[in-house]
Formats: C-alpha cells, sequence, structure tokens
C-alpha cells in the first residue's frame, strides 16, 4: 500500500490520514452505515431512515469546507475510507467505523490519533459524549481507559435519550 503524507500506518492493511473536502461523500457512507447498525433498537426505525448519504455529505463538505475547526482523521482500508473521527477542542465529537470493521483495532488506532491532536493543542484531558443505551460503545471506551462521569438528556429526531461523558487524562505534551 502506497503512504501518503499525512498518513499514519496502523499495520500492512490499515492506515490513517487527514480528511479532505473531497472525503465528505466517503464519511457520509460510513456514517449512515454505523448509525444504522449501531442505533438500530435505541433511535426509532423512522429517524434512523431519515439519517441518510445525501444529508451527512452536505454536513460533512461544511464541516471540511475551507473554514473547518475540526481535526478529522480517516481510517482507510487500501484506499476505501472505514472509518473516521473528528476533534474540536478537547472534544472527540464523533468516532465512527463501518460495521463490516468493527473490533479489528482502528476504533483504538483513531481514538488514541484523536487524543494526540488534543494533547498537541494543549489540552489535559480529551473527552466525548455517548449514548446510555449505547452499551458496545460504552464497553469500548470503557476498556480505552475512559471513565464515565455527567450525563445529559438529549433529543436524537423523535428519540428522548440520555448521553454520558467519558473522559480520559492525557499526558503533557514535550515542549
Amino acid at each position: 500500500m502506497t503512504r501518503r503524507r499525512n498518513s499514519v500506518e496502523v499495520n500492512e492493511i490499515f492506515s490513517l490520514r487527514r480528511a479532505q473536502l473531497a472525503d465528505a461523500a466517503a464519511i457520509a457512507r460510513v456514517h449512515v452505515a454505523s448509525w444504522q447498525a449501531a442505533y438500530r433498537g435505541i433511535i426509532s426505525d423512522a429517524d434512523l431512515a431519515r439519517f441518510d448519504v445525501a444529508g451527512r455529505a452536505a454536513a460533512w463538505r461544511r464541516v471540511l469546507g475551507p473554514s473547518a475547526n475540526a481535526s478529522v482523521w480517516l481510517a482507510l482500508e487500501d484506499d476505501l475510507v472505514v472509518g473516521f473521527s473528528e476533534v474540536r477542542g478537547g472534544e472527540v465529537t464523533v468516532l465512527y467505523l463501518h460495521p463490516g470493521w468493527w473490533r479489528l483495532g482502528l476504533g483504538h488506532a483513531l481514538l488514541k490519533r484523536a487524543f494526540a491532536d488534543i494533547a498537541a493543542a494543549g489540552w489535559r484531558e480529551a473527552f466525548l459524549w455517548v449514548l446510555v443505551a449505547n452499551e458496545a460503545a460504552r464497553a469500548f471506551y470503557g476498556a480505552q481507559g475512559g471513565v464515565a462521569g455527567d450525563s445529559r438528556p438529549v433529543k436524537v429526531g423523535d428519540n428522548r435519550l440520555v448521553e454520558v461523558r467519558y473522559a480520559w487524562k492525557l499526558p503533557v505534551a514535550p515542549h
């Protein structure tokens, strides 16, 4: 596999690289597939059906556009986008993998990359919010050393749910 500038090797098959505007549609496809698998039974089928690739691609074009203030990394198998993460400030705002690539170590690699960006920006703590009902994600974040803390209500479509905050203390970045 050819490695690009701004790319990080995960193993011989997978790599991470920074997202570019041209990646918006690929990110959207992974986002929708992940949501529909991870949130089935948590979010109503009607709301999951409204979460579509075209709408997500438009949203990702805004995130990746010229006024972007987020750090977005992709997990790739060869040149196929199979996962992504987004960081804003000290928060991992999203981390999703296509369901066919769950439990292969890519979530760990994306989370580690997100933490590196957060630490490099001077933050001493990283955090994210996850739905309480998403037991698989909560188990993953706990296994990654995340500590569950505060909770808050959230409305997703017509669904009233609760999120819990996971936090990690970060090592101080060398100067």
